[in-house]
């Protein structure tokens, strides 16, 4: 007589797979029977475990492997067409033709450049595509100058770009076939303009003055210069009857803020929307707004508000915070190796070059050769991986300008946000590419010359609710100012932090950080 009963669960790939226990019943011999039952059990049971290990090790072997994407920058390239129409691009290597977006920086008190874009965006656009959650396109940066000495914060350079015709010239030049990569320029599609901060005001006014040219409009941050009311005069570089955009239906429109930004950020984004809804007809496009994450005026908060727009450009919908920080939160990816120099970073040539690289004193167990000459660093120009090979083809060499030193080699790259081991000493590049000196980074201290020869650690210690900074040895930071990770402080006679308060005119905010 033959019964079944029961059921068995395998977990095998995510897959569920039933197994009916039989068992046999022999009339006329108890014994005989329970042995037979006992022998089928065991089997059964023994399959079951063969086949939760097997789907266990497909499993182990999935993971494994490597997920390796393809990058869709791999350079930048610079233009210069007088009269302070200069910048850099960026096209896609694979063939075909695509949409252009421009992208404008903010501004700066000494200095106005697209650092943050030139420090970033190659990285962070090549993760967006990769992820799926951007289209490819033909990058322009304009660099907007200062248009002369007394234009500390180049208000005055931003607003002629566009008043001076420079914009229309570089518009013009694209939409004329006469730019260089004219080949990867999809002429069928309007433009797309963002920026952050004053770059943020630019994008407004750009799409402003050129309705029928500007279909996407993202102003990340913007300040007060593009519509603001003074008394009772209606200011700023367009008067409020004239805030108003194209009326194309697929447009799309987004400004953002960082909740921990200056007031007049937010405020400059509701007195636009305010001031464009007055203007706006019913079948025009509205602003989406995000403004929900917690940082200053950083680029942090700009790359995902630059992400947002791209985002909406793309899905019609803003990204729920989850996806927001998978695509900035480290702009890092596996890519697959296409320059023949056996780096899958995202700088290119084997460094810790961005944030999430190997970085300062980590522990390299990728290497084969047990003891090389050099190993992760720069010698005489060369770079040396981890096994101690030179396979890189380009050539590191120093440069500088009136702002400090930044290393750069001859293929563009420069390191950012990292260090470096060049010629057997550790260096530090800040966040724009240059060398930082006469600064403790990372609890190092860096000499005048950038190198970090001082070989006791510092960190920072809490007695009650005050703090102080000392370093091993048993020095302390005392009647004296320091400057920790890129910020200034101060610390009193008794070697405390000074907050909320001025010292040599300087103001120390809660954080004690120099404003």
């Amino acid at each position: 007589m033959l019964n079944y009963s029961g059921r068995c669960i395998s977990l095998r790939s995510g897959d569920i797979k039933e197994y009916y226990i039989v068992t046999f019943n022999i009339v006329g011999n108890k014994g005989e029977s329970m042995r037979v039952k006992k022998c089928v059990a065991l089997i059964i049971f023994l399959s079951l475990i063969l086949s939760l290990l097997s789907g266990l090790i497909q499993q182990k072997n999935v993971f494994a492997e490597e997920i390796t994407y393809t990058r869709t920058y791999t350079k930048m390239t610079e233009y210069n067409y007088g009269d302070k129409n200069n910048g850099f691009y960026m096209v896609p290597d694979e063939p075909g033709q695509y949409p252009v977006i421009f992208m404008f920086h903010g501004a700066g008190k000494e200095v106005s450049g697209n650092w943050e874009y030139k420090a970033n965006i190659l990285d962070t656009v090549n993760k967006w595509i990769a992820l799926g959650y951007m289209d490819p396109m033909v990058i322009v940066v304009p660099n907007i100058e200062r248009e002369n000495e007394k234009d500390d914060w180049s208000l005055h350079g931003f607003n002629k770009y566009v008043n001076n015709g420079r914009f229309k010239a570089l518009l013009d030049k694209i939409k004329n076939s006469e730019m260089e990569f004219d080949d990867k320029v999809d002429h069928s599609k309007k433009f797309s303009v963002t920026g952050f901060s004053m770059g943020g005001v630019e994008s407004l006014f750009i799409g402003t003055r050129y309705k029928n040219d500007i279909l996407n409009i993202g102003a990340c941050s913007p300040s007060y210069m593009y519509y603001h009311v003074t008394g009772d005069n209606d200011d700023g570089w367009v008067k409020k009857a004239d805030v108003n955009f194209t009326d194309d239906p697929n447009a799309h429109f987004m400004m953002g803020y960082g909740t921990k930004e200056d007031a007049f950020f937010h405020e400059s984004v509701e007195r636009y929307i305010a001031a464009y809804k007055e203007n706006k007809t019913e079948e025009q496009k509205v602003f989406v707004v995000y403004g929900s994450y917690p940082d200053g005026h950083t680029w942090a908060t700009f790359s995902r508000e630059i992400f947002c727009f791209i985002y909406y450009m793309k899905f019609d919908v803003l990204p729920d915070d989850e996806t927001i920080e998978k695509a900035c939160k480290d702009k890092n990816l596996n890519y697959k190796d296409t320059s023949g120099n056996g780096s899958n970073n995202s700088s290119g040539n084997g460094s810790s070059s961005t944030s999430g690289g190997s970085g300062k004193g980590s522990k390299d167990t990728t290497g084969t050769n047990p003891s090389p000459k050099y190993s992760t660093e720069w010698i005489n120009g060369k770079w040396y991986d981890a096994n101690g090979t030179h396979t890189y083809e380009h050539i590191l060499s120093w440069k500088c300008n009136d702002k400090g030193w930044w290393i750069e080699d001859s293929s563009g790259w420069y390191a950012v946000s990292c260090w470096q081991k060049i010629d057997g000493l550790w260096y530090y590049f800040d966040e724009l590419g240059y060398m930082a000196s006469d600064e403790w980074r990372d609890g190092w201290r860096l000499s005048s010359d950038g190198s970090q020869t001082y070989k006791e650690e510092g960190s920072w210690h809490a007695s009650g609710n005050k703090w102080w900074f000392g370093d091993a040895s048993g020095w302390y930071a005392s009647a004296t100012w320091q400057k920790i990770n890129g910020s200034w402080y101060y610390f009193d006679d008794s070697g405390y932090m000074v907050t909320n308060q001025y010292v040599n005119g300087y103001w120390l905010g809660a954080d004690g950080v120099c404003q």
